[in-house]
């Protein structure tokens, strides 16, 4: 098995000229939703994940807080800035987690948590993985992610996997729960990042298109993550995270880097990934997508055409 980052992979969400057109296209977005922001207040330089919703901006604006940045060091473009001092945590806290509580049963924690450690632990591992085994994937995340935050159940507790969430409103960052595992506990997080670097992906796409024919956006539809029906849209969305995974432990397995069980492990996810990445190709045929969302399709089609063989 080889990877090879080939341009004729796609040119929206797979290879090398994919990820140019991507970067484009939210380096756009950035610049206009940084003048939106500019309306609020004067001199703001560089976009961070909180200028992404109204909702945002104001609670950021009730805190009374100076918008150059809600967490006290920016690494811009170059790496993904981790979230993890109890400051940044808090702020981090205060100003997104009404949106977090409100979409899901998780939550940014408070620095005083538990499951804080294993995050600051992890996280950094987990991209160390990612830039070492699989470079053309980390440019991906470099694109895609400015921050990591961490997750917690409501309850304080850790599923086994690790979740994660990326949202329209605090788009670029991504929000990790720790995996609660007693092996590949960075590797699993490291698979758990190209899942939620698929919904940046397509968030960014989103902005300018449906992707799904508006009729059909909540058209119940099998989700290859969930295993139950979902919203077209967010079906849609699964079956992206599977394909991302899928790139990813491609890619890593071609790296001499992984250790024996590290391989095991990036084999058996990989054939995991690749059935539910074609279930989830499947479950869209007939369903009436936008120019844009039928061309992500094909190309996901093609990329599992060229990994089958």
């Amino acid at each position: 098995m080889t990877f090879v980052a080939s341009k004729s992979l796609g040119k929206w969400v797979i290879g090398p000229e994919g990820l140019t057109r991507f970067d484009r296209m939210r380096r756009n977005l950035e610049t206009v939703e940084l003048s939106e922001v500019s309306l609020y207040w004067k001199g703001i330089a560089a976009f961070e994940p909180w200028m992404s919703s109204t909702v945002c901006i104001e609670r950021v604006t009730e805190l009374g807080w100076k918008p150059k940045s809600i967490v006290t060091a920016v690494t811009g473009r170059i790496e993904p800035f981790i979230i993890n001092s109890d400051q940044d945590v808090l702020r981090l806290h205060l100003v997104i987690n009404d949106v977090v509580s409100h979409e899901s049963s998780l939550q940014v924690p408070l620095s005083n948590s538990s499951s804080l450690e294993s995050f600051q632990l992890n996280t950094p591992l987990s991209l160390k993985i990612i830039k070492d085994w699989s470079p053309h994937f980390y440019r991906k995340v470099q694109s895609a992610c400015q921050w990591i935050g961490p997750l917690e159940t409501k309850q304080g507790t850790r599923s086994l996997k690790g979740r994660g969430i990326s949202s329209h409103a605090f788009r670029h960052c991504i929000l990790l729960e720790a995996p609660n595992i007693p092996l590949f506990e960075a590797e699993t997080l490291a698979l758990n990042i190209a899942h939620e670097i698929a919904h940046q992906f397509l968030q960014v796409y989103q902005a300018s298109d449906l992707i799904i024919q508006e009729a059909f956006l909540r058209k119940p539809i099998f989700s290859v993550i969930r295993q139950v029906e979902r919203p077209a849209i967010l079906s849609f969305h699964a079956m992206l995270a599977c394909i991302f995974m899928t790139e990813w432990t491609n890619e890593a397995l071609s790296s001499n880097m992984p250790n024996p069980a590290q391989r095991k492990w990036l084999m058996d996810k990989h054939q995991e990934n690749m059935k539910a990445s074609l279930d989830g190709v499947l479950a869209f045929e007939g369903v009436p997508l936008t120019k844009l969302g039928s061309e992500i399709l094909s190309e996901c089609r093609t990329f599992l055409s060229l990994k089958g063989n």
